[in-house]
């Protein structure tokens, strides 16, 4: 069986939910922080999903050339299609392989990826082809989770009547996941190991004046500051994504050999419950539901000589 990123591993949708929980203001401010300060650069975002992370670095640069490469096609159509009107930067998105940059040695002035290296089989080699493209001086970056498991500070208060509901969604929720885990095995979309290794990768990598940088992140629904426009936003990418996975997978005989046409009606009502559920329990001081992780920032600067 081929496998597709966005079909069986993390769909638009599901892409777009999780980089609302990472990508925050505080993450935006350390990566300007510590980014230089460029203006008329040409930029490579490799691995560039939907552009999320592309666009979320728009307020770091100047009147820059940025390219985001991916190798799954439909992403790189949806970002290109997605461009903002108004930024303060050119972009342009192409479908590539991450382990062939179709591109000439030292063409970028920075070249940066986020979540990619993790989610690779030889992340070294990943690596070897960022430096190639990179221009001599250049900034190679790349941004990863320290680990694939977010902490769950608190599974949320939630009242009796529906905590029995939260805990049938959950089974349901559960039981699919294996499913899709014996469909799609993770070890075929992340790199576990890798998630500790990216330091020492740059650590032998040849590049000069390496740094690490940590990048954490907490988000909950009952969290003021996160605007109620954006918490719907989320609630809705989440649940659609969570569909349409399932829906794929359902067209699979495989994957209906291990839960049956009954728990997928389930499931799917479940999610739509919750859903409505969510909405409805906006607010400051509700649930308190809360999820915390962190991730790394790793720069070099590939030598002159």
């Amino acid at each position: 069986m081929k496998y597709s990123w966005s079909d069986y591993c993390q769909n638009a949708q599901q892409l777009a939910a999780s980089r609302i929980i990472s990508l925050t203001d505080s993450t935006k401010e350390i990566l300007c922080r510590h980014l230089p300060e460029l203006k008329g650069a040409k930029i490579l975002d490799v691995g560039c999903g939907t552009g999320i992370f592309t666009f979320f670095l728009d307020d770091c640069f100047q009147s820059c050339e940025i390219c985001g490469l991916d190798y799954d096609a439909s992403f790189v159509e949806t970002a290109n299609h997605n461009i903002p009107d108004q930024m303060h930067n050119q972009y342009h998105f192409v479908q590539g392989d991450g382990y062939s940059l179709p591109f000439q040695d030292e063409a970028f002035d920075l070249v940066i990826s986020h979540t990619y290296l993790t989610s690779i089989p030889d992340p070294e080699r990943a690596l070897s082809e960022k430096i190639r493209v990179a221009k001599k001086g250049g900034l190679v970056v790349s941004v990863t989770a320290q680990s694939f498991q977010s902490q769950m500070c608190s599974p949320g208060n939630y009242k009796q009547a529906d905590l029995e509901q939260m805990e049938h969604y959950l089974l349901l929720k559960n039981k699919c996941e294996a499913a899709y885990a014996q469909q799609f095995p993770p070890d075929q979309y992340f790199n576990v190991k890798a998630a500790a290794g990216i330091p020492q990768l740059f650590g032998k990598s040849g590049l000069r004046d390496i740094t690490i940088q940590p990048i954490g992140f907490a988000f909950s629904l009952s969290d003021c500051k996160i605007p109620m426009a954006q918490k719907r936003k989320f609630i809705r990418f989440y649940f659609d994504g969570e569909k349409q996975k399932l829906q794929k997978f359902a067209e699979m005989p495989e994957f209906r050999a291990l839960v049956s046409e009954a728990e997928i009606s389930e499931y799917m009502r479940l999610m739509e419950r919750q859903r409505v559920f969510q909405m409805e329990s906006l607010g400051e001081n509700t649930v308190w539901e809360w999820i915390s992780g962190l991730n790394i920032m790793m720069m070099g600067t590939k030598s002159r000589y």
